[in-house]
């Protein structure tokens, strides 16, 4: 009669931990958020909810036929001054028609947006103000299959994959730095479109 006893002392005690457990699992890495608007697929840490109402958002990656963009609570936009360098962090992400526009510290904003025909995809810098005494931003990219050729000031590159071959072409003020897998741009590039688009004969 003992051991069923505390049999049943254990079962409520095993539950309640168990509960507890699978609470903590839930809410401690924060919500994992999977999107997708064509080929270009947004991947997202939400860690809450802010006191206006809206996500809390500490890390965005977004993927594209090999080329991907990685954004977190330590690495965001980079903005370069004349006295300093500085990261804007992402703090939201807005679905739009053809892709999504990730949003960062100080209003300033990339879009990024999707063609299906050829495949393509155009990444814009968006501010809300003119920026004073910005002399560059930086956005860090990765490409699975690097160029054997890695200049740190192109204008187009060639990017080869297994099954196919992609455009990297930079407007006026923006430099492709493969060197070090960056876009460059300087101040007068905000509105101006970076395009990764798929070779097609």
């Amino acid at each position: 009669m003992r051991h069923s006893g505390r049999a049943l002392f254990l079962v409520p005690v095993v539950y309640v931990a168990i509960i507890l457990g699978l609470l903590f699992l839930q809410f401690s890495g924060g919500e994992r958020i999977t999107r997708s608007v064509g080929a270009l697929t947004l991947r997202a840490a939400r860690s809450g909810i802010s006191d206006d109402g809206s996500p809390i958002v500490t890390d965005v990656e977004l993927t594209f036929e090999g080329l991907r963009f990685a954004f977190t609570g330590e690495s965001g936009l980079i903005v370069e001054s004349f006295s300093d360098v500085s990261d804007r962090y992402v703090n939201g992400y807005e679905i739009l028609d053809n892709g999504f526009l990730i949003s960062f510290d100080e209003g300033y904003g990339l879009e990024f947006s999707v063609a299906s025909d050829p495949r393509e995809l155009q990444v814009r810098l968006e501010a809300e103000n003119q920026p004073s005494g910005v002399r560059e931003f930086s956005i860090p990219f990765s490409l699975d299959f690097l160029p054997d050729e890695r200049s740190e000031n192109a204008s187009f590159a060639t990017i080869e994959r297994e099954d196919s071959e992609y455009y990297l072409t930079a407007p006026p003020d923006v430099r492709i730095d493969l060197q070090n897998e960056k876009f460059v741009l300087g101040p007068n590039a905000i509105g101006q479109r970076v395009r990764y688009v798929e070779a097609v004969e």
